[in-house]
């Protein structure tokens, strides 16, 4: 679960956006106007999860204004009702909880991993004295 580096990230992550709004005007004839960000927030998770941080910021970013303008009534405009807001703040309160989870995880298994390199160079050391 490294982080990839470079654009490509942020590439992927604007993809997976693209994908699920797609997804997402596709169920539209069974889910209507109910579950705006169901499919966003799955591209926002597959984001940090691939990217890290910036790529799921993106993806949250993107995916609320992707949302907004193709997904919630009226379509094709920003202005979000405010029975809307609150699935939006709902939205971005868990997406962001879920990248710094992602975040946290990534840290904690980098720091392990260099953990077991020194362990491993103490260890070769010992060998030799």
């Amino acid at each position: 679960m490294t982080s990839r580096s470079g654009f490509s990230a942020y590439g992927v992550s604007l993809a997976a956006i693209a994908a699920a709004i797609l997804v997402r005007l596709l169920l539209d004839p069974w889910l209507g106007d109910r579950f705006p960000f169901i499919t966003v927030f799955l591209a926002v998770l597959f984001a940090a999860w691939y990217g890290g941080r910036g790529p799921g910021m993106l993806a949250v970013a993107a995916g609320a204004f992707a949302v907004a303008y193709f997904v919630m009534q009226p379509r094709h405009s920003i202005p979000i009702a405010q029975i809307d807001q609150v699935g939006l703040v709902l939205y971005c309160l868990v997406a962001f909880a879920s990248i710094a989870m992602f975040d946290s995880v990534r840290r904690n298994r980098e720091r392990a991993e260099q953990r077991q390199e020194a362990l491993e160079r103490e260890i070769a050391a010992r060998k030799i004295a």
